[in-house]
């Protein structure tokens, strides 16, 4: 189970990853999981994922899978910043 200091700092780091897009995390299964979507400007989900405890804990590992989510947005035609 992930502490709440380590949900909040994954949200903080996910959350701030997509700009100009929205970015909505939930941490669910026991608070052993997480899953973000990133949102359009028209509440259009652009990307959808789930990670693990395992991911937030590393943070190579947690940026690796930022940066395989921006790429997938930035292929479907969306600047980020």
């Amino acid at each position: 189970m992930m502490t709440d200091e380590q949900i909040a700092a994954a949200k903080t780091k996910l959350e701030g990853a997509f700009q100009p897009l929205r970015c909505k995390v939930q941490d669910y299964d026991a608070r052993a999981k997480m899953r973000f979507k990133i949102i359009d400007e028209n509440d259009k989900t652009v990307v959808e994922a789930a990670i693990t405890e395992h991911d937030v804990r590393d943070a190579v590992r947690l940026a690796d899978i930022i940066e395989q989510a921006r790429e997938v947005a930035q292929a479907k035609g969306f600047a980020l910043t």
